[in-house]
C-alpha cells in the first residue's frame, strides 16, 4: 500500500535552485582560499625537502645515495612547478570574467589537476625513491647479505606504494567531488 499523496510528492520534478551571484562569488573566494592554503603547504614542504636532500647529497660519499638525493631534489622541483602550473590559484586577471564563468573555470582547472596528480605530482618522485631504495638495499647487502637487505627494504617500499596509492585515490575522490559541483553548477543554468 502506498500513500497517493506521498507518491505525488515524490514524483514531482526537482528544479535546481540557481545560486545568486553573491553565493557564486563566495564559493569562488572559498575555493581560491583553499587552493592557496594547499599550495602554501606544498611550497613549504618543498622548502624543507630541498635543503635536507641537498645537504644529504653533499655529505654522502656513496655515489648511488648522492644520485638518489639529486633525483629526489629534481623531482621535488618538478612537483613544485606542477603545483604552480596545474593547481595554482586564480590569478587577478581571472577574476575579471563573470563570476559564474570564473568559478566554473576554476572548478574545472582544479578537477583536471587532481585527476592528473599521478603524472605531475607523484611520478616525478618515483625515480629518486627507486634510487634511494636501491642505495639502502645495496648498503644493507654489503653488511648483511641479500636476504637481510631485501627484508630491510621491502617494508619501506610497501609504505611508499601505499602512500602514493592513497594520495592518488584521495585526489581522484576530490576530482569526483569537483565534477559533481561542476555538474550542479551547469544544471542550475
Amino acid at each position: 500500500m502506498t500513500d497517493p499523496t506521498q507518491a505525488l510528492w515524490g514524483g514531482q520534478p526537482i528544479t535546481p535552485s540557481r545560486p545568486t551571484p553573491e553565493q557564486l562569488a563566495h564559493r569562488a573566494r572559498e575555493l581560491d582560499r583553499r587552493v592557496r592554503r594547499r599550495n602554501a603547504l606544498e611550497y613549504g614542504a618543498g622548502a624543507l625537502l630541498i635543503p635536507i636532500f641537498g645537504a644529504v647529497a653533499l655529505m654522502q660519499h656513496d655515489w648511488l645515495l648522492r644520485a638518489a638525493c639529486a633525483a629526489i631534489l629534481l623531482g621535488v622541483i618538478v612537483v613544485l612547478r606542477g603545483v604552480h602550473v596545474h593547481g595554482g590559484a586564480a590569478r587577478k586577471e581571472d577574476w575579471a570574467a563573470p563570476v559564474l564563468d570564473h568559478h566554473r573555470a576554476q572548478l574545472v582547472r582544479q578537477r583536471d589537476a587532481l585527476r592528473s596528480v599521478w603524472q605531475w605530482y607523484l611520478a616525478p618522485l618515483v625515480p629518486g625513491l627507486a634510487l634511494l631504495f636501491a642505495a639502502v638495499w645495496r648498503m644493507a647487502y654489503v653488511h648483511a647479505g641479500a636476504l637481510a637487505a631485501t627484508a630491510r627494504i621491502v617494508p619501506a617500499v610497501l609504505i611508499a606504494v601505499i602512500v602514493f596509492t592513497g594520495i592518488h585515490w584521495l585526489n581522484r575522490a576530490a576530482a569526483r567531488r569537483l565534477t559533481r559541483a561542476i555538474d550542479a553548477l551547469d544544471a542550475s543554468n
